[in-house]
């Protein structure tokens, strides 16, 4: 099958999201500062959405500033946009860590095969810009 960032992918069809397997230790992922907005669907049934300002994100995760984050353990999907970085891109996550009025850190859970590069490229993108040190 195919993978990301060593992580294999189930195989399925494009209109299916996909499981990312993340390691053990999901600080040790580099996280990147990233100017863009995050619109959430808080509720697939409802489609009740809100919108965020991303804050920082990694190859596990994404942090999305907002004053009123929802609760920890929230499934949520997210359209993640960062104009600046000319990089769009659909996740599935789940709310891990709630801060009253300041934002919430979400792990992602699923993403689509057509999705999945974007995220990628981002990421490359700002680690060519931000080189560790």
């Amino acid at each position: 099958g195919s993978s990301i960032w060593g992580l294999d992918l189930l195989p399925g069809e494009d209109e299916r999201y996909q499981k990312i397997s993340a390691s053990d230790d999901r600080r040790r992922a580099r996280r990147f500062s990233c100017p863009g907005t995050v619109h959430i669907v808080a509720d697939e049934k409802t489609g009740d959405t809100v919108y965020g300002e991303l804050g920082n994100i990694s190859e596990v995760g994404i942090y999305v500033r907002m004053g009123a984050p929802l609760p920890k353990d929230s499934k949520i999907r997210m359209n993640v946009k960062s104009p600046a970085k000319k990089a769009e891109f659909s996740v599935k996550g789940a709310v891990k860590m709630s801060d009253r009025n300041m934002g919430m850190w979400v792990e992602f859970s699923e993403i689509t095969p057509e999705n999945a590069p974007r995220l990628e490229g981002l990421l490359k993108q700002l680690a060519a810009e931000n080189p560790q040190v």
